[in-house]
């Protein structure tokens, strides 16, 4: 294939895998400002995924790059990718320690309540290591197969964040939870702490669909 065509049509391909997750950040947004009855639920919701971003390149501390520099270079490129996979996994269990042990501190500096941010640190050690092996696809020339796992990402946001908030337009409840805000006023008691126990899966199941 010609050299330039072969970059033409990969660079596309990486570029519609990062653009739609942004596009759908775009799209989601009336849905998360309409549910929440305060703004201080979005604004906490901004928070987390600030932070999120934050340490996300601390733990990278640019392995991805240095991946990308030695993986052609070296002889055994195996080698490369098992002692990459080795050095993010042991950051990201020493990170993954530390954050459940000081979770309270953390809190506190952040402004993130402890029980989400419980959620934002499982988000945070799944994107960690998932470094390698997205980089691994794309230092294999696989821009589809990249492609189609982080499409499926965006899909499985935007239908969750579809559920999630169709359960919301229910109707809302007042609760000392973030959560609760999404609760429709009037649900019983029962009802309410189903909600919850959903909402928290939500987090969950962003922090899994992360994984891609």
């Amino acid at each position: 294939m010609n050299p330039l065509k072969k970059l033409f049509q990969q660079t596309f391909v990486y570029g519609i895998a990062t653009v739609l997750p942004r596009v759908l950040s775009f799209l989601l947004l009336p849905l998360y400002t309409g549910i929440l009855e305060k703004a201080s639920g979005y604004g906490e919701y901004i928070n987390i995924y600030a932070w999120i971003a934050f340490f996300n390149v601390l733990l990278a501390y640019g392995m991805e790059t240095a991946f990308f520099r030695f993986y052609h270079k070296e002889k055994r490129p195996e080698e490369v990718v098992s002692t990459s996979l080795v050095s993010l996994i042991g950051s990201t269990l020493i990170f993954g320690i530390l954050g459940f042990l000081f979770i309270d501190l953390i809190a506190e500096v952040t402004g993130i309540r402890a029980s989400f941010l419980k959620f934002t640190l499982v988000i945070l050690l799944l994107d960690a290591l998932v470094i390698i092996p997205f980089a691994l696809i794309r230092a294999k020339e696989k821009p589809l197969r990249y492609a189609f796992l982080k499409t499926l990402n965006v899909a499985l946001n935007f239908v969750e964040s579809l559920l999630f908030g169709r359960l919301a337009s229910m109707g809302r409840k007042q609760s000392r939870s973030f959560l609760g805000e999404f609760v429709p006023r009037g649900f019983p008691d029962s009802i309410h702490s189903d909600f919850e126990c959903s909402g928290q899966r939500f987090h969950l199941g962003f922090a899994l669909t992360d994984l891609l």
